[in-house]
């Protein structure tokens, strides 16, 4: 349970980071964090997560906003997905 619970803290830090990066035009920080987060996900098995978190890397290191956005909806809506699957599991 505390893997899943620091998973659920750290991922959360890191999406929101990543939102402002995304809305700042922060290629540099996006990037890191992305990585972060792709790192992050391949630790817990979490393979979508992690191959959306590697697209968002790849889009940050090209400064590639628009494609960075349409990634971070999917990654967004992945992350939901996965938080509501763990904290079922945690009940």
């Amino acid at each position: 349970p505390e893997l899943l619970h620091s998973f659920l803290g750290e991922s959360e830090k890191l999406l929101k980071s990543i939102k402002h990066h995304i809305s700042e035009h922060n290629d540099k920080d996006l990037a890191t964090e992305a990585h972060q987060l792709k790192g992050l996900s391949a630790v817990m098995t979490i393979e979508e997560l992690e191959k959306l978190s590697q697209e968002l890397e790849r889009a940050a290191k090209q400064s590639s906003w628009e494609q960075a956005d349409e990634i971070f909806l999917r990654l967004n809506c992945c992350f939901s997905t996965v938080t509501n699957f763990i904290k079922r599991l945690l009940e």
